[in-house]
């Protein structure tokens, strides 16, 4: 089980705020106590619609840095990380050593009744002050419906307010791992002494197995605003579909990780990612892939391609006419991409 206690390490990554809630129902303590009274939605920001640039990015050599970078999840403007975690839980700076294993999250409920489902009321402190409460129902099948409602909430790192509902349609209530489930909200904010991040939208989680795979598929629709230098960003079904070689992933050896999906950002627009073949990891250890090849699109057939070489080394190569043609084709240490060439072609 991917111990997701040491996954963001950095600072600045909004990735904190984007799976937060999802963390927190991980390593958040036991200090429970019935509420007092219902809390609703406790942000102060509004609900974030983005309002940037909406048309095709295009790819060139002045920009492919930003361009790649904003395919990492980082805004072009911060180089703030939004969307990162690695194969093995450990820290990371980017989408290529990406999410693999949201589900093993569990949700914290009380240990009375688990074992026949569980009408949820209770509340958590904060390590460092502020609270979640939770209202809920979960039926012994697994089904049902929680309700977070953070307030200061700071288990280390910052501190976060709103209200995430989810709709759970399948889960395992005596480990707390998600099979089926939506988490919806309308604001949730986060804020530290580095980083004010506002985001809105939903994600969602579906897993299956086969007797001989198992297979998780997480996907974000998001809007985001840095309320610090305020700058947008959307995630427009960017999905992370993860098959471990095993019915369970506990007992997986390797697996393979697809990206899809769109990212906006407010200065340069969209762009399209995908993953094909999928990122390869040999070990579930390792925290860049073997093998694979993502594809950044732009506008006018411009695509910036990355590819997996190795574990330690990954091949740039730039189109920016969309005639099929790399003009130029690098290769790079794997998280200093763009930095000093190992080769040149």
């Amino acid at each position: 089980m991917v111990d997701f206690s040491k996954v963001f390490s950095r600072k600045t990554k909004l990735t904190k705020l984007l799976l937060f809630p999802f963390l927190l129902l991980a390593v958040s303590g036991c200090n429970n106590s019935t509420p007092s009274t219902p809390i609703e939605n406790t942000s102060t920001t509004q609900p974030v619609t983005y309002s940037g640039k909406i048309s095709p990015a295009t790819i060139t050599p002045q920009n492919q840095a930003k361009i790649y970078a904003i395919a990492q999840g980082e805004t072009g403007q911060l180089g703030t990380s939004v969307a990162a975690g690695s194969i093995n839980g450990g820290s990371s700076s980017n989408l290529f050593q990406a999410i693999t294993s949201f589900t093993h999250i569990h949700y914290s409920i009380p240990n009375q009744s688990i074992a026949s489902g569980a009408i949820v009321q209770t509340q958590e402190q904060g390590a460092l002050g502020g609270t979640i409460t939770w209202t809920g129902d979960i039926s012994s099948s697994g089904a049902g419906w929680l309700k977070a409602v953070f307030v200061n909430y700071n288990n280390g790192g910052g501190a976060l307010n709103g209200t995430v509902n989810y709709d759970i349609r399948a889960s395992n209530i005596n480990t707390g791992q998600f099979y089926d489930m939506t988490a919806t909200f309308e604001v949730l904010e986060f804020s530290s002494k580095t980083a004010h991040i506002a985001q809105s939208g939903s994600f969602s989680i579906l897993s299956s197995n086969t007797t001989t795979t198992y297979t998780e598929t997480t996907t974000f629709n998001q809007d985001f605003t840095d309320l610090l230098a305020n700058f947008q960003y959307r995630y427009e079904n960017l999905t992370f579909t993860t098959v471990f070689n095993a019915s369970d992933p506990s007992f997986a050896t390797q697996a393979d990780l697809s990206i899809s999906g769109r990212i906006y950002e407010q200065s340069e627009g969209y762009i399209d990612i995908n993953t094909n073949p999928p990122f390869h990891f040999d070990t579930l250890t390792q925290t860049n892939p073997s093998s694979g090849i993502i594809r950044i699109q732009g506008a006018n057939g411009s695509l910036l391609q990355a590819t997996a070489a190795s574990e330690t080394r990954t091949i740039l190569a730039l189109d920016t006419n969309g005639d099929g043609n790399f003009e130029s084709t690098e290769v790079f240490a794997w998280d200093d991409e763009f930095g000093t060439p190992l080769t040149n072609n």
